[in-house]
């Protein structure tokens, strides 16, 4: 790498630290004045729970701003005990409004628990269920199902939308690649990339008219890759 070439490069490291660092200072406040709102209207006021999901939304998307690191190869891994399963109910429950007419089914052979870095987690099922949302405008139904074998939690996560074209469906989680007008093509390679340094798989089955399907796989203990996420132990 050539010295201009360098310099372009930190600089526009620089660049995104400073857009991270406003953004979350931003992000903050927003959760901190939606808690003082929640605190003195009270739990059993009729606009208690959207003032909720405001506070989740804005976590969420700081936990999405410090997964910037992704696209850098770079990033920590907060390896703790998490519940697939509730995860997505809370990120069904954050896009409700947009998924008024979809309806959601879950249904699995014991526990979806897994060690795995939750927020991380979160974002992966924000980005599929947004996908799935999308491609069934006038509704339909989401089906997640779970499976425990041989050391992993597989997960399918199914639609029944308008489906992905046989020549595009193997470009889906390549970065830039998007068939949906205004799409950035970052959602899906980031959910590649984040189960891949978990040590985990993913894949895509599509037929048009019919839905999609990505089946995950995740191992059940801490697989996060070397080359991935420094690793950061939540024990005190």
């Amino acid at each position: 790498m050539d010295i201009e070439a360098e310099l372009f490069d930190s600089q526009t490291q620089l660049l995104l630290n400073t857009v991270v660092h406003d953004l979350q200072n931003g992000l903050g406040i927003i959760d901190q004045f939606a808690r003082f709102v929640l605190a003195d209207i009270g739990a059993e006021h009729r606009v208690a729970e959207d003032v909720e999901r405001i506070i989740c939304s804005a976590q969420f998307c700081q936990g999405v701003i410090r997964n910037l690191a992704i696209l850098n190869h770079k990033g920590v891994f907060n390896p703790t005990e998490v519940n697939i399963e509730t995860i997505v109910a809370d990120v069904f429950s954050m896009l409700e409004r947009k998924l008024a007419n979809v309806r959601l089914q879950t249904n699995g052979n014991g526990p979806a628990t897994i060690i795995a870095d939750e927020w991380q987690m979160k974002q992966v099922f924000m980005n599929l269920i947004k996908n799935a949302g999308e491609a069934m405008p006038e509704g339909g139904v989401l089906v997640i199902r779970f499976k425990r074998r041989d050391g992993f939690l597989w997960i399918e996560v199914s639609d029944t939308g308008s489906g992905i074209a046989a020549d595009e469906i193997g470009y889906v989680f390549d970065l830039y690649f998007t068939s949906k007008e205004g799409g950035s093509g970052v959602g899906l390679y980031i959910v590649k990339e984040i189960i891949h340094r978990h040590g985990g798989a993913i894949e895509a089955n599509s037929k048009i008219g019919r839905g999609t399907t990505f089946v995950l796989r995740l191992p059940e203990t801490q697989g996060v890759q070397s080359s991935g996420f420094r690793v950061q132990n939540s024990e005190p």
